[in-house]
């Protein structure tokens, strides 16, 4: 993707005289954590790269992320880093993954490609041969049972239309008679078919109706054709071109962070793979993304030197992004953030705006924004300022006179829409003249905690549009409830369900009883859970667990997993070398939650639980 150069095949990455470096981070199971990733990062930047590209992550929504802080102070240092945004597209909003999440990361959506190649799903080659046509009526009925060949097929290539019954049975009626291979062709006039074949006694390959059409006109004239295998890459178009890939993961962060930053080509990807693998393949996700837009940012590099400040870039890169359309609108930039990169126009242009994107918040926390507009040519221009309002996300579902988290989250049912008001419309900036503009949300109107959004125009008389996209919450966010109905709670860990008890019971002599699993299911992430210990007269004692940045974990059956072994930090105390066991007794557990946006020193901004009495014995 970076830096091919096949001369045979003609295929060329998109900046094919970069130098790279390769860091591994992966086991043979495909597994990392967090220590290897940071210091792959390490690593990069000591080795002396310049852009460092990351593609893989973890969903975690939070800039705080230990690879997301990393990444962070790399770039601050003066390297440009690129992270895959996720592939949990379906899983909602507020599901970014990291280190894609820091603030001065790049995080890259995925956009379908404009074309794939029809390869095979086994196999770079096909078999050489003599094709025939089953037939060469027009009858959708070919090599069903019950018909006849209009000719030997024994060790031939044989062409059979799609149609009338499975393909299964066509390709076995094939066989039958002797044939080596078969080539299918669809009936409907469409993007190619992928043939779902049982057997795998002959290779069967499968053409467009156009292209069996054809075939099956020149077998009319010439009886039989000769096969002569060959990799030969065949553009095929993708009815999606350019739309945001339905895997790419969503944001906004919890901290209401624009996310993701940009968006690149990843879905259906034609690159380089292991010669084990073949050499070549197609590939779909962010992963596939992530290295483009690097690779973009190399040929800037290239164009106007490499000392220049990783967040220019990254703004710049978002500057002269085209958002892309979702049904006639412009999809939200919680999943594209500002658009398809356009490689050749960041390069050439020079108006900068910054920041590159901005976020109102939510309407509890409304702030109004800044925009500074940078003209560094010798020319005086004249600049429209405009904005274009995108498609609203519905995150939450209102149920129980709460908002729940919903996966796959859907364009609202009726657009939400903000009313911004700008400082300024119309401006005249000199050669070298940078001017502000203050924008404010006047008003939005919709349903409850949707996030609302838009690309603000800024139009030069001069030269291409510049793009930044904006994005908010029409609410408080400090209404989403953290803790599933019924969780936290102890429970079995095994089949994930709580057990129901009045009390329950540590026992530290016995060893199957020497500790609880605990429960938890969060419907959205928190900045602060922790596990309090009270004694039984509810007065708080000490803390069982403090964890921080917690991501939501929504997913069908899946629940987080602590153990508690009836041990606590007394209150006063902040090491886990001050852990100590609990003597015999009656205690509770309390689980705290802090809300999102939401003040700490506030009891209100906490919310909470209580377990059922715990024996320590």
């Amino acid at each position: 993707i970076i830096a091919a150069n096949d001369q045979l095949l003609n295929f060329t990455g998109i900046a094919p005289q970069a130098t790279l470096g390769v860091w591994r981070i992966f086991g043979c199971d495909g597994s990392t954590s967090n220590d290897l990733v940071i210091k792959a990062l390490i690593s990069a930047y000591e080795a002396g790269c310049d852009i460092i590209n990351l593609s893989l992550g973890t969903p975690s929504n939070w800039a705080d992320d230990p690879t997301s802080i990393v990444a962070n102070r790399v770039s601050e240092r003066g390297v440009v880093v690129v992270a895959a945004a996720g592939n949990e597209g379906n899983d909602g909003a507020f599901y970014i993954s990291a280190p894609g999440t820091g603030v001065n990361t790049i995080s890259v959506a995925s956009t379908d490609n404009s074309y794939t190649y029809a390869l095979s799903t086994s196999t770079s080659f096909f078999i050489e041969g003599t094709l025939v046509a089953y037939t060469l009526d027009e009858t959708l009925n070919d090599a069903c049972q019950d018909t006849l060949p209009d000719q030997d097929l024994n060790d031939r290539i044989v062409l059979i239309q799609r149609g009338s019954c499975v393909l299964d049975e066509k390709v076995q009626k094939a066989q039958e008679y002797g044939a080596k291979a078969v080539i299918l062709y669809d009936n409907q006039p469409k993007n190619i078919f992928r043939a779902m074949i049982d057997s795998q006694d002959v290779p069967v390959i499968s053409i467009s109706m156009e292209s069996g059409a054809f075939i099956k006109e020149q077998l009319k004239e010439l009886d039989q054709l000769e096969i002569v295998s060959a990799m030969v890459l065949i553009p095929q178009g993708i009815l999606t071109t350019n739309q945001i890939s339905p895997f790419s993961s969503i944001g906004p962060l919890y901290d209401m962070g624009p996310k993701p930053d940009l968006a690149g080509p990843g879905g259906f990807i034609f690159s380089t793979l292991p010669l084990s693998d073949g050499g070549y393949g197609i590939l779909s996700g962010t992963s596939m993304a992530s290295p483009y837009v690097a690779g973009a940012i190399a040929l800037f590099m290239e164009a106007h030197g490499k000392n220049i400040p990783p967040a220019f870039i990254k703004e710049h890169f978002q500057n002269y992004a085209q958002p892309v359309l979702q049904d006639s609108f412009y999809d939200t930039p919680v999943r594209q953030g500002a658009g398809l990169i356009q490689v050749f126009d960041t390069i050439s242009q020079l108006i900068h705006v910054t920041p590159g994107q901005i976020s109102f918040n939510d309407t509890a926390n409304l702030q109004p924004q800044i925009l500074t507009i940078h003209n560094p040519s010798q020319k005086t221009i004249q600049i429209g300022i405009s904005h274009e309002p995108s498609l609203s996300l519905a995150p939450f579902l209102e149920w129980d006179q709460h908002f729940i988290a919903i996966s796959p989250s859907k364009a609202t049912a009726e657009p939400v829409l903000a009313e911004l008001e700008f400082s300024k419309t119309q401006i005249t900036l000199l050669g070298g003249q940078s001017s502000q503009v203050a924008i404010h949300v006047v008003q939005v109107e919709g349903e409850p905690l949707p996030i609302y959004g838009g690309y603000i125009q800024i139009q030069p008389d001069l030269g291409k549009p510049v793009h930044v996209p904006y994005l908010g919450v029409w609410g408080s966010l400090a209404e989403a409830p953290i803790f599933a109905t019924g969780f936290p709670q102890i429970g079995d860990e095994v089949n994930r369900f709580g057990k129901k008890a009045q009390e329950y019971v540590i026992d530290k002599q016995n060893a199957t009883l020497s500790e609880i699993s605990i429960l938890y299911r969060l419907l959205t992430g928190t900045a602060h859970l922790k596990t309090e210990v009270l004694d039984s007269a509810m007065n708080l004692i000490g803390t069982a667990s403090d964890d921080q940045f917690v991501p939501r974990n929504t997913l069908s059956g899946y629940v987080f997993i602590d153990r508690w072994n009836a041990t606590m930090i007394p209150l006063g105390k902040h090491s886990i070398g001050d852990l100590k066991p609990l003597p015999h007794g009656s205690y509770y557990l309390r689980w705290k939650a802090l809300k999102l946006l939401s003040d700490p020193l506030d009891e209100e901004s906490w919310e909470t639980q209580l377990s059922p009495l715990i024996l320590v014995q």
